[in-house]
C-alpha cells in the first residue's frame, strides 16, 4: 500500500535536501519511493514544482527494453534469410516500442495527482517548499531520525494515526 506524505519546510531549499537524503536512504532500502514531488514558492510568490518521478521518460524506457525484445524474437529467424531486413524489422520495433511506452507513460496516472500538488503550494507561503512524496514501504526506525534535523510540518498523510504522531514528533525536533 502506497502512503502519501507532504511535509513544508520555511525556507526554498529545504525541500530539495529532503529529498536528497531521501533517495540516499533509498540506496540504503530504509525507503521505497514511488514518486516525489518538490514545490516551491519563490519570494514573488510565484510556484514552481518539480516531479521527481517522469513517466513520459519511464515508459519511453520500458517500451523500448519491449521493442528490443519483440524485435529480437521477429528478428533473428529473419537473419538467417534476410540479415538487412532483420535489423529494419529490430530497430523498427525497438522504435515503436519506445514511442507507444512514452505515450503510454504520458497518459498514465501513476504518481502524485496534480490537483493535490495544486493543493499543497496554495497552503505554501512565499519563500517556503513542501515536499509531497508516495512511500511505498520505509523502515521508520532508520528513517525519522535522518529526517527530523531538516524540521518542517506535515501537512497532510495518510499514515496511520500513531505513525502520524511520531512522524509530526521527529518533524518538531528538527530546526522549524
Amino acid at each position: 500500500m502506497t502512503t502519501l506524505v507532504a511535509v513544508a519546510y520555511s525556507d526554498q531549499a529545504r525541500a530539495k535536501q529532503v529529498l536528497k537524503e531521501l533517495r540516499t536512504l533509498e540506496t540504503k532500502n530504509a525507503l521505497d519511493l514511488q514518486d516525489a514531488s518538490v514545490i516551491t514558492r519563490d519570494g514573488q510568490g510565484k510556484v514552481h514544482v518539480e516531479h521527481d518521478l517522469n513517466q513520459t521518460t519511464q515508459g519511453a524506457m520500458a517500451g523500448t527494453l519491449l521493442g528490443l525484445v519483440v524485435g529480437g524474437i521477429v528478428g533473428l529467424p529473419l537473419a538467417i534469410v534476410a540479415p538487412p531486413l532483420a535489423v529494419t524489422v529490430g530497430l523498427g520495433a525497438t522504435l515503436a516500442g519506445a514511442g507507444t511506452g512514452a505515450v503510454a507513460g504520458h497518459l498514465s496516472d501513476a504518481g502524485i495527482d496534480e490537483l493535490l500538488v495544486r493543493e499543497m503550494s496554495a497552503l505554501l507561503r512565499p519563500n517556503s517548499s513542501a515536499l509531497v512524496l508516495l512511500v511505498r514501504q520505509s523502515v521508520a526506525e532508520v528513517v525519522l531520525p535522518e529526517i527530523a534535523r531538516f524540521g518542517g510540518y506535515v501537512l497532510q498523510t495518510t499514515l496511520a494515526p500513531e505513525a502520524e504522531d511520531r512522524l509530526r514528533a521527529a518533524l518538531k525536533d528538527g530546526p522549524e
